[in-house]
């Protein structure tokens, strides 16, 4: 005989509709009576009603049957939850469908700071959201210390600064195999409004704040555990109270008016953005869903937090050793690769112009620092240094290829160089691509360091314009190896090309902040067995 021991308590729900999942006796509701038959067909070992009781679709009456009930009467409908364990600490994944909502607040709204204006339409992908946030227990697991000002368990973890959750995502998904991130605004607000179940309330939940949230007027102004508070729509608690919580996205002090599909806000700022509202807020106007704030990447307070996403976003953030660097999405795509018969100025060695098609990647965003270097190389200098985040340079492609297989161990990821054929797509803009001349522009000046504008000195990454992938300083500042050796372009297509590293002289591409205008366009190509003070690299993984 099948037993299980837990009570529930159920507030008087009926839902009705035409075979509704959870309706076990056949009534046409989903109420506490259908928990009864559940019980009485476990305690009676009796699967005869099997269509109706085996309500998680697996086959058979057990206990799960009873917890699928359980949470379409307590959030209207059974949310579809992963968990993961860590170090013995488990935590739960919610799943929100991908939907088009409008976002930041209503015109005429007189409780909405002016960063919440305008309101704007957003179409997200699905993705997964933390049904909690963060607690100390799963940092601890993760990171081997907790760094919080209020200490248990069980309370969300505090005093983590945007940089310290880089590390603990990277560490975290060495660990679990996942790609897990901090959500975009959008994805948070998303999933603060109840996503697609969304009853349009003025706090995540609930239009009273005591229900749903832990503020400055009924938390003692101390963090509580996470979950106890009701949830939203969704089943997510604490998304408008308890503890701020990080996002991924720099912070602006307006939204874009345009429509936004999976946006993942400005491609630079100061800070990055708070979202939710917190125990420490002496209002509670600001634990409205559509409330924004931010915070520096390497600040710490005692009310910042963070929640955990995971889905389709066309960036990565990773940290090692303190280090932060991000990996932008390539999808795949065919393309003409070399310089075509009109360009006057292309070399030998740009042509013929042949069609590639390559799958799936992921490149750099910039060009591997001085500080992601050590970090991962575990120097403490480097040779010719400039400054943490200059591009490494003086680096042989022997030394470059250690350090990707390093970072590999340390991520648990495949980093390598790109392939020359991977370097020139993303340098195009992958899919997006407007045709420029150079990466990301026609106007040299707008995304490259180069003799005309470096003043013989190299620069800071990422100080000029990204091209249409978001991707920085393909066009200068240094040189940067690929993966293969030197070889001729032949005119047939190409499918995910590579060439064996048969040879002394590997290629580069680039240009460096030496170069002229003419070695900048993005068809150019360069070969060497050696370093300079000109080349550095940029890193890829293969999906």
């Amino acid at each position: 005989m099948k037993k299980i021991f837990f009570s529930l308590l159920f507030v008087a729900i009926g839902l009705s509709c035409y075979a509704l999942k959870g309706d076990v006796n056949g009534d046409g509701y989903v109420t506490s009576s259908d928990v009864t038959a559940l019980y009485s067909y476990l305690l009676n070992d009796d699967s005869s009603n099997l269509a109706n009781g085996d309500v998680d679709g697996d086959g058979y009456i057990t206990s799960s049957d009873v917890t699928c009930v359980y949470n379409i009467l307590l959030y209207g409908y059974e949310p579809e939850i992963t968990t993961y364990t860590v170090n013995g600490v488990s935590f739960n994944m919610i799943k929100v469908d991908g939907g088009t909502f409008m976002m930041g607040a209503l015109e005429g709204d007189n409780l909405a700071l002016e960063d919440e204006f305008p309101r704007h339409q957003v179409t997200l992908s699905s993705f997964a959201i933390g049904q909690t946030e963060v607690t100390q227990a799963l940092w601890q697991a993760v990171m081997g210390s907790n760094p919080s000002q209020h200490v248990g368990n069980n309370l969300p973890v505090d005093y983590v600064s945007w940089n310290e959750c880089q590390e603990f995502v990277t560490r975290l998904n060495a660990m679990t195999g996942r790609n897990f991130r901090l959500p975009t605004e959008s994805e948070w607000e998303f999933a603060a409004r109840g996503g697609n179940m969304s009853k349009g309330y003025l706090y995540s939940g609930s239009n009273n704040v005591d229900d749903v949230a832990w503020h400055t007027n009924n938390s003692g102004r101390l963090s509580q555990p996470v979950a106890t508070k009701a949830p939203n729509e969704l089943g997510i608690y604490d998304m408008s109270g308890n503890i701020q919580e990080l996002c991924y996205d720099w912070y602006a002090d307006q939204y874009p008016s345009e429509p936004q599909t999976n946006p993942t806000g400005p491609n630079t700022g100061i800070a990055r953005i708070t979202r939710g509202g917190c125990w420490a807020w002496y209002t509670t106007d600001y634990c409205r869903v559509t409330f924004r704030d931010n915070a520096l990447v390497d600040e710490h307070k005692s009310y910042i937090g963070l929640r955990l996403a995971e889905g389709p976003i066309a960036i990565k953030v990773f940290s090692v050793g303190g280090a932060v660097f991000n990996m932008i999405k390539v999808d795949g795509g065919t393309f003409m690769m070399g310089a075509p018969d009109s360009d006057t100025e292309a070399y030998a060695l740009e042509r013929p112009a042949h069609q590639v098609t390559l799958s799936d990647y992921w490149i750099g965003e910039t060009e591997v620092t001085e500080a992601l270097w050590k970090a991962v190389m575990e120097v403490d200098e480097v040779s010719y240094s400039i400054g943490d985040y200059f591009p490494i340079r003086f680096v042989t492609w022997d030394q470059c290829l250690e350090f990707t297989q390093r970072l590999s161990q340390i991520t648990g990821l495949n980093f390598t160089l790109p392939t020359e054929a991977q370097w020139e797509f993303a340098a195009r803009g992958g899919n997006l691509s407007h045709g420029y001349l150079y990466s990301g522009g026609n106007n040299l000046d707008d995304v490259a360091w180069y003799a005309g504008n470096s003043d013989g000195e190299i620069q800071l990454v990422a100080t000029k314009n990204p091209n249409e992938l978001g991707i920085y300083d393909m066009c200068g500042n240094v040189l940067e190896w690929c993966l293969d050796e030197i070889y001729n372009y032949t005119a047939e297509p190409q499918v995910d090309p590579t060439h064996p590293n048969l040879t002394f002289n590997k290629m580069l591409r680039s240009s460096a902040w030496a170069d002229v205008a003419k070695d900048c366009r993005l068809t150019t190509r360069w070969q060497t067995n050696g370093c300079s003070m000109w080349i550095g690299l940029r890193i890829a993984i293969n999906d």
